[in-house]
């Protein structure tokens, strides 16, 4: 095996929890839960806003937050429409605003939300830095567009040179394709990285994720923190915490010698006994 493919938000940044509070407070603006003068100050990027925000989601909000949560891996169009009937509509909303309008108080606030309250992932940047010190090629295939990608990257140091092929499924590409999206891009990711999917690991938080990948025959590894509410028992190996657990010589000479398959069995066997 040569190359592993991760995912962005949940396995390098932990970003689950601030993208879920977006929607969640946009949610409650459409429901008149929130001033307008408070969510203008959200808007602004106040830091005490956010503070009281998040405070404000974490003691009255907190199902609303999990069942966000959960979303994790779809599509932002996806995103909105389950939140729109999960929140909203679960509410008896009866005003004139939209779905659309549900988005677009989401992402007047989003930027200020993860760039205050979003982190990368330690285990996850020690795993990056020695994956490459040691020879294997890394791709990233993320739902977010290049653009937000590459901000967040710059604001929380993430090293995005590290990677041989960066795909973003939420560029202009992407926008009008009706296949899964983001399978599409694990099968672009190999091509680019030259490598076929059966011989490639694919690094996934969220259950559409691994469908992703396994949709192509990449063999897939589900990371899973303790704030991680989906199910990814389809993937081969799950692993507790973050990728700080492979970011070992003795586990990435496993990846490389090994092809997926017999390296996660013995990475299994291994966590057995540990």
């Amino acid at each position: 095996m040569q190359a592993i493919i991760l995912d962005y938000d949940g396995v390098i940044l932990r970003s689950e929890i601030p993208k879920a509070l977006g929607w969640v407070l946009a949610a409650l603006y459409i429901l008149q839960r929130l001033p307008e003068e408070f969510f203008q100050r959200l808007r602004q990027g106040e830091r005490s806003a956010i503070s009281v925000a998040h405070s404000l989601c974490q003691r009255e909000y907190t199902d609303a937050v999990e069942q966000v949560t959960t979303l994790a891996g779809m599509t932002r169009a996806e995103t909105r429409d389950r939140v729109w009937e999960l929140l909203v509509l679960a509410s008896h909303y009866k005003g004139s605003l939209t779905r659309e309008d549900l988005e677009h108080c989401r992402n007047a606030i989003k930027d200020a939300l993860i760039f205050e309250l979003c982190e990368p992932i330690p285990g996850a940047m020690a795993f990056l830095q020695l994956a490459r010190h040691r020879g294997l090629s890394l791709g990233l295939v993320t739902q977010a567009a290049r653009k937000d990608l590459e901000e967040q990257a710059r604001s929380f140091h993430v090293p995005l040179h590290v990677f041989t092929h960066i795909e973003c499924v939420g560029d202009v590409f992407y926008a009008r394709m009706s296949l899964n999206k983001k399978a599409v891009g694990y099968a672009l990711a190999c091509s680019h990285l030259g490598v076929r999917p059966a011989e490639t690991v694919a690094v996934e938080d969220s259950t559409s994720g691994i469908e992703a990948a396994n949709a192509v025959g990449v063999v897939t590894i589900g990371v899973k923190d303790p704030h991680n509410r989906q199910d990814l028992s389809g993937a081969a190996l799950v692993v507790p915490a973050d990728l700080g657990a492979l970011a070992q010589d003795d586990v990435l000479t496993l990846f490389l010698r090994e092809e997926p398959q017999a390296a996660i069995e013995q990475l299994r066997l291994s966590f057995r006994e540990a």
